[in-house]
């Protein structure tokens, strides 16, 4: 009797070892897909020679300064060097259109000029109450970038800060496709799994919020990191209890990042409920119980919100949207807000257009192609999306939760009243776009086709374009150079070099 049992346990032990190898080997690729986003990221930000600097709107990291000095309101003298840097810039753009036209500026004259601007821009973004200045978003963005303030000052680079968490986010989507293949939710091939990550790092709004780094864009990111690890915890092979307080703590934390992140909660509702029916206790006790666990941080992090809202605005409803569109927003989204509110029936068609079928690419006077600011229909961006028509192909409960999760956001952002102007593709999507690509994938029905290798590849090289056009100012070394014909070029090539590896893959051995 002794034999078999042995036998057993060597078969156990060997599942073992090639569990732990395929387990440092993902590792291993996930890590890599990381750093090689960083990298690209970097090289973008550094102007592609390294020289990171601290953006024009480093909102957040003016917060952190301002909580690391115990209070929550901007530190007038931490606006002080942000105001010389704009009044530098003006004064030089005035005097080089001065020396072009042959007038010569008073001191008086170029005051008259330069400072309003400045008071224009410093004001821009910003809820201004009486004398104070808030910050209208959450607190985890600046939260997080308070370690870096309190290492590196006040001017550290935002930049550098947000290729972080882009980075970060590249290895926890990488992360999170394992994971959810392993625990059987959601099967797919590892080719599929590089390639949706790779998706989202390139192929995505994703791409350009990282490299732009500025305030609007860089909560997103540090929202989608949140986000990320809130589904890793909760999408594992085991369901326990401790899992689901993990995870709703990251939920919590991303709900921190962007308020509207708790419409994705029904996706956590429908997955509790899944893994609930799946285990060999109570469905309703285990339901109930895991529930209670994931919901606990996440009420946590709502009084947190409603006391941040107190302290700064005293109203825990009041988040301050309402005074930063009349204290410190564009006057285009204060009139759409002043007339119709948040939210309104009379927003729809006019989101709709730009987040599905507005396809129309603008040119510039100087007949450069460009995107249009209010947004690029999701489809043109990234055309793997389109396997969302698609999803039929595996009708599950855990594609159900992906829907329940996606289903709300997307019916509130086409009610709200700005698209996220000035982007390029409708960027408030970034903040489902995990559950989104996971659809895709059952849309793929786990395997990377020839026709889905073609469209990421469209994808990326349609958000390379993107972020060509939105960091502008950073492609200043290689704009001389650049012709049209080079992105057309680098997409044959890949596409050929995909071929050549699938053709490869599908001879036969000798």
């Amino acid at each position: 009797m002794s034999r078999p049992a042995t036998k057993t346990n060597q078969n156990a032990d060997h599942g073992r070892a090639i569990g732990s190898i395929d387990s440092r080997q993902a590792l291993q690729r996930g890590v890599l897909l990381a750093i090689c986003a960083a990298c690209v990221y970097l090289l973008i930000v550094g102007s592609f020679c390294f020289d990171f600097k601290q953006t024009n709107y480093p909102h957040h990291i003016l917060m952190a300064d301002a909580m690391l000095h115990g209070q929550l309101d901007i530190r007038p003298e931490a606006l002080e060097p942000l105001a010389e840097r704009f009044r530098a810039d003006l004064e030089q753009e005035l005097q080089a259109i001065a020396q072009a036209t042959g007038h010569d500026l008073r001191p008086e004259e170029m005051a008259s000029i330069v400072q309003p601007r400045v008071a224009g821009k410093l004001a821009a973004d910003w809820a201004v109450v009486g004398d104070r200045v808030y910050g209208y978003w959450a607190p985890l963005t600046p939260v997080l970038m308070m370690p870096f303030v309190a290492v590196f000052g006040v001017g550290v680079s935002d930049q550098v800060i947000n290729v972080f968490f882009g980075a970060l986010n590249v290895g926890l989507f990488y992360w999170l496709l394992r994971r959810v293949h392993r625990s059987g939710l959601c099967r797919m091939d590892d080719t599929l799994r590089t390639g949706l990550t790779l998706l989202l790092a390139f192929g995505t709004s994703h791409f350009w919020l990282t490299c732009t780094a500025q305030v609007w864009f860089a909560v997103q990111i540090v929202t989608l990191t949140a986000l990320l690890a809130a589904m890793i915890a909760t999408c594992g092979s085991s369901s326990r209890v401790w899992q689901w307080l993990l995870g709703g703590f990251f939920f919590g934390a991303a709900i921190l990042g962007r308020n509207i992140v708790g419409l994705v909660l029904p996706f956590f509702l429908l997955l509790i409920w899944q893994r609930a029916r799946d285990a060999n206790e109570h469905r309703w006790r285990a339901f109930l119980c895991r529930a209670l666990a994931f919901g606990l941080p996440v009420a946590l992090a709502v009084g947190a919100q409603g006391m941040y809202n107190a302290a700064r605005f005293g109203d825990p409803l009041n988040g301050g949207l309402s005074v930063q569109v009349k204290t410190g927003g564009h006057s285009h989204f204060r009139e759409a807000y002043d007339r119709y509110g948040t939210f309104s029936l009379h927003h729809v068609l006019h989101n709709a257009r730009y987040y599905l079928w507005n396809w129309h690419l603008p040119r510039l006077a100087d007949g450069r192609l460009w995107f249009d600011s209010e947004g690029n229909s999701m489809f043109l961006v990234t055309p793997p999306l389109l396997y969302l028509f698609l999803i039929w192909r595996r009708r599950t409960l855990f594609t159900a939760a992906l829907l329940a999760g996606a289903v709300p956001m997307l019916a509130v952002l086409l009610s709200y009243f700005a698209t996220g102007c000035v982007q390029f593709g409708p960027r408030y999507l970034l903040d489902v776009m995990p559950l989104l690509l996971l659809l895709v994938a059952s849309g793929m029905r786990g395997r990377l086709s020839e026709l889905g290798f073609v469209l990421i590849v469209l994808a990326c090289a349609a958000n390379l374009f993107g972020t060509y056009r939105m960091c502008d100012a950073e492609f200043v070394l290689i704009r001389a150079w650049a012709a049209w014909w080079m992105l057309p070029a680098l997409v044959a090539v890949v596409l050929l070099a995909g071929l050549g590896v699938r053709l490869r893959n599908r001879r036969p051995a000798a």
